[in-house]
């Protein structure tokens, strides 16, 4: 799945130019993000669900949540929902731990669904844990979305805990199973000058 990829070559990437991490981070001075990727399968094992999400708060202090909910009927080859949408967030949606021990999501949107062609609400209610040291590099590229990057003309100082992540994602007459997730981190972003468009 190309959203885990992205999740798992963010975590790569900073294992280069590792420099020393300090205990806590200046959270209000940072652009903190997490993201998880789920796949699982119902009891039937005809219902195959896979959900990413990726939340940001950027250099404006805005909090903004990509979600992409792919579900399908596997044994009669039938597309479920088919939704990936990016929406601002209200204010404190995202919480984020000083030291990225810790994270959590709550938010209820609006995204479309283009399997249906109708907009309906999402209700996500996320954690993560840290399961790993934090890992810090000098880097010229940041997270800005699933399988997306910020370039950068100056570098930035990320920083980045591999987690586990749980919870639950919820859509009106949809039923989603969020077994653990196959990877999630946390992570934050100091410094940096973002290249032109």
């Amino acid at each position: 799945m190309r959203s885990q990829n992205f999740i798992s070559s963010t975590a790569a990437a900073l294992a280069v130019l590792v420099l020393p991490a300090a205990a806590e981070l200046a959270a209000a001075a940072g652009r903190p993000s997490a993201a998880a990727s789920f796949a699982s399968h119902d009891k039937t094992g005809c219902i195959s669900s896979e959900v990413s999400v990726f939340v940001r708060k950027g250099s404006d202090n805005r909090e903004r949540l990509e979600l992409r909910i792919l579900q399908a009927d596997e044994c009669n080859e039938v597309a479920l929902a088919d939704i990936e949408s990016t929406v601002d967030l209200p204010a404190g949606a995202l919480r984020v731990a000083p030291d990225l021990s810790f994270a959590t999501l709550n938010a209820s949107v609006r995204v479309t669904d283009r399997q249906s062609r109708r907009e309906v609400g999402a209700t996500i209610r996320l954690t993560w844990k840290a399961t790993e040291k934090a890992v810090t590099a000098l880097r010229s590229d940041e997270p800005g979305g699933l399988g997306k990057f910020i370039r950068m003309k100056q570098a930035a100082r990320r920083t980045l805990r591999l987690a586990n992540a749980s919870g639950a994602v919820s859509l009106p007459g949809i039923a989603i199973t969020l077994p653990a997730a196959e990877s999630a981190w946390i992570g934050n972003a100091e410094g940096g000058v973002p290249a032109g468009p």
